[in-house]
């Protein structure tokens, strides 16, 4: 239910780590390329909401229109991972592979706290990867039920 309620609404472009004389460039570029290269899938993480948030509506410009209406900032009614987002923002929460590997594309995962960019595998490897879990799961449900 929760997809159903994300979108982004407009950024203003002041409001973004571009017009920030102090955002450190080189983990922005950093953030930047993975966003870009995982097809703009990608949540960010942190402790404070509004550094979250600035973060989200920074690299939300790189996405389309639709890939909008499937984000979501950090706030009081976006707090838990949802694998069919776009792009999130969270507060305090710890994203784990096993919740990472859930998602449709593989993502990037941006912690503002610990200023670290972290990917998944590669498009045709995260396939393989994700069917990989999935077999396993129903293998499991499968003998359980035998």
């Amino acid at each position: 239910a929760e997809i159903y309620a994300a979108h982004l609404s407009p950024v203003v472009f002041n409001n973004t780590l571009f017009m920030d004389a102090t955002a450190d460039q080189d983990f922005l570029a950093r953030a930047i390329t993975s966003h870009l290269q995982t097809h703009g899938n990608c949540v960010v993480v942190g402790s404070n909401e509004t550094t979250v948030n600035v973060f989200v509506d920074t690299l939300s410009l790189f996405l389309s229109s639709d890939e909008r209406r499937r984000s979501a900032r950090a706030g009081p009614n976006h707090h838990h991972f949802t694998p069919d987002l776009c792009l999130q923002g969270l507060v305090n929460v710890n994203i784990s592979d096993d919740m990472a590997i859930q998602a449709c594309l593989p993502s990037t995962i941006i912690d503002v706290d610990a200023w670290t960019v972290s990917q998944c595998r590669l498009y045709h490897e995260y396939v393989q990867q994700s069917a990989s879990s999935f077999g396993d799961v129903v293998s499991q449900i499968y003998r359980l039920a035998a």
